[in-house]
């Protein structure tokens, strides 16, 4: 299956489920390599095992995200393919889904990640590693800068979750409107 087809998959499953009212999906699949000998679906005490240094917890940074349970948290100094630099990990639910590293030369750091065993590159850009995750250069517009390991799975899940949310969140005042004028009426 080509890597643009497996995330098609894995976005109409988790949209069909998702619209099909089966509840909210749950990326329940094998965990995906991430940055070093990290994988998608640890958790914080997991990863610990594979960093030295102080660990910072920066949850305040992270805007809500409906019904999803998030963490981040940083290390400012990571080493990975002979380049170090800053590291900050993304949590949902307990799970890793997200490493965005952030060395001094972030293209000469993905240039490297380019020639790592099993990564397929569908796109100028970006690498795949089996089964669902994408590393990228980030554009630099944002407020993060360097390269994203994201498990895509993961993401389509919080996506989903946000979008639910949002959707519940749009929904009360017109039912509360619709109520209070019920009550109007009687």
């Amino acid at each position: 299956m080509s890597r643009g087809a497996g995330r098609a998959l894995i976005s109409a499953t988790l949209f069909v489920c998702s619209a099909a009212g089966c509840g909210l999906p749950q990326c329940g699949g094998p965990s995906s390599r991430m940055i070093g000998d990290m994988h998608s679906h640890q958790t914080l005490a997991e990863i610990r095992t594979h960093l030295s240094g102080r660990i910072s917890i920066d949850d305040a940074s992270l805007p809500p995200r409906g019904l999803a349970n998030e963490l981040r948290v940083q290390l400012d100094r990571f080493e990975h393919l002979g380049h170090a630099g800053r590291l900050r990990l993304s949590f949902s639910n307990g799970r890793l889904y997200k490493a965005v590293f952030s060395p001094s030369s972030p293209a000469d750091y993905f240039a490297r990640v380019e020639g790592l065993a099993g990564a397929s590159r569908p796109a100028s850009g970006e690498v795949w590693f089996d089964p669902s995750t994408r590393v990228h250069l980030l554009d630099g517009r944002g407020p993060e800068q360097g390269v994203a390991w994201e498990d895509e799975c993961i993401g389509e899940e919080i996506a989903i979750r946000v979008d639910h949310s949002a959707d519940q969140h749009d929904l009360l005042p017109l039912k509360n409107s619709h109520m209070a004028s019920a009550r109007a009426s009687h």
